[in-house]
């Protein structure tokens, strides 16, 4: 049944909106109360937010897979816009992708428990027979990841997206206004069929609850096949400024993407991942390309027309910062890709890397464990340095969790952060995470010592692991390491 057959019903499907507070979850947001009613997650303030009949806002931290599970009760569907290309707390040690694992497991755990239907994913075009950017891995990654426990997922596959308020209009606009001159590399020679924000909400709302469209993947893609080049010449005629574009063979994403992140204004973490997307032609497969009866998709004339409409240059999209609310407290987290060794559960790599620590450590550190609890201490010192506590709610058996509920150098003002090691299955590996932390040393005093510390450990327990992932499997002397 889709959503459309389901109006004659007295209530609306509940769509729960992943990511409601960025570009494309805002314009989806409008439809609420039309074919659907919203719930919409943030992990950011939510007092403040407009709602309606149709419209209910869920504070949300999209790192607890607890939080997560109750977020989604009562709903029918869910669409995830998530990408963590920005920082997730004021102190951030992870790279986008393992962020995006992490957050994209947790939701297909909570998806499954809270019984949604389906997941309507919206990713990107993956180039036939290339080798994927970081990026594109990352976005693949998450896609199999948010089908991984059993829920269908429809994964919609597009380029670049545009509209009024949307970052790569915005990065475009300003490259265009700011560089009379612009030296374009190789790069920009690469086609891309890009699409209007309205047709990408389209898409989504057509696939919404269509079984049809379950656990299928679909490449969406404006009416016009264009390179890069092209677009900032007619970025620059519908603005008034054609800027004169010079190509620049020896020009390398890197390169680019500090001087794109410096003209425009735009994060380093957000431009570096798009550019280095751009040495692949981004266009939709034939045999994977949506068609909606009765839609036809806008070309990119009518998008600029739409799009710079409104006055962009002076305004900072959604992903050009972390809201507010995020700059004022000194968090910190920690995420690591570590080698899952084979024969092994995620409780007994916990128990092992209680039992590693004061060895790779010694004489400097003491581990007391007891059944629920793990007590770190330094030489000498009565007091702990950390206490972690079994995390129950959080914990199944991929994930092992604790809680920091004090310590030296915890900050107990603040409620507890956790400590956690989670085997992603369909990745293969293993996750180590410490999520909203709060250090009770100084700021500056702690991201250069304890913070720096962490990474080091992290590192030595990395090739603890390795080592024991080749020892034979399900061997006694595994068993005996850990």
């Amino acid at each position: 049944m889709s959503l459309k057959e389901s109006e004659v019903e007295a209530d609306l499907p509940r769509v729960a909106i992943a990511g409601a507070t960025g570009f494309v979850g805002q314009a989806l947001l409008k439809r609420a109360g039309t074919e659907f009613s919203c719930v919409a997650l943030s992990r950011g303030d939510t007092v403040r937010r407009p709602r309606s009949v149709h419209l209910e806002w869920r504070k949300c931290d999209l790192f607890s897979m607890c939080q997560t599970r109750r977020a989604l009760e009562g709903c029918d569907y869910a669409v995830y816009l998530v990408h963590s290309m920005l920082p997730a707390a004021q102190l951030t040690q992870a790279n986008f992708a393992d962020l995006d694992i992490l957050v994209a497991d947790n939701f297909a755990r909570a998806a499954k428990a809270a019984g949604i239907k389906q997941i309507v994913y919206l990713g990107g075009i993956i180039p036939p027979g290339a080798e994927l950017s970081g990026h594109l891995k990352s976005r693949l990654e998450v896609e199999h990841a948010l089908s991984g426990q059993g829920t269908p997922v429809t994964a919609l596959r597009a380029a670049m997206i545009f509209g009024e308020t949307g970052s790569s209009m915005n990065v475009l606009t300003r490259l265009v206004k700011r560089l009379p001159v612009m030296l374009c590399p190789s790069w920009t020679g690469t086609k891309s069929r890009p699409v209007y924000i309205g047709d990408v909400v389209k898409a989504i709302t057509h696939c919404l609850g269509r079984e049809e469209c379950y656990s299928r993947e679909y490449d969406v893609g404006g009416a016009t096949a264009l390179t890069y080049r092209q677009m900032m010449r007619l970025v620059g005629r519908h603005s008034g400024k054609e800027p004169i574009v010079v190509g620049l063979p020896v020009l390398t994403p890197k390169l680019s993407r500090l001087w794109v992140s410096t003209v425009t204004g735009a994060p380093k973490n957000l431009i570096e991942p798009l550019v280095e997307t751009l040495v692949h032609d981004m266009l939709p497969a034939k045999d994977r390309e949506l068609e909606i009866p009765g839609h036809t998709f806008l070309n990119f004339d009518q998008i600029l027309d739409r799009s710079l409409g409104v006055e962009v240059d002076g305004t900072q999209p959604r992903a050009f910062q972390l809201p507010p609310d995020e700059h004022s407290q000194r968090t910190v987290r920690s995420v690591q890709r570590l080698t899952f060794p084979r024969g092994f559960e995620v409780e007994e790599i916990a128990l092992a890397y209680m039992r590693w620590l004061p060895k790779f450590l010694a004489p400097v550190l003491r581990v007391t464990v007891e059944k629920n609890r793990c007590s770190i201490y330094i030489a000498f010192v009565k007091k702990p340095l950390m206490i972690l506590d079994l995390d129950e709610e959080e914990n199944s058996s991929d994930i092992q969790s604790f809680r920091i509920t004090g310590g030296l150098l915890v900050d107990n003002r603040f409620p507890p952060g956790r400590l956690e090691f989670r085997r992603i299955r369909t990745s293969g590996c293993l996750i180590a995470a410490i999520h909203d932390y709060h250090p009770r040393l100084p700021w500056y005093v702690y991201t250069y010592t304890q913070a720096i510390a962490h990474l080091w450990v992290m590192r030595g327990f990395e090739s603890y692991l390795a080592r024991l992932d080749r020892k034979p499997q399900g061997s006694e002397q595994q068993r005996d390491a850990a």
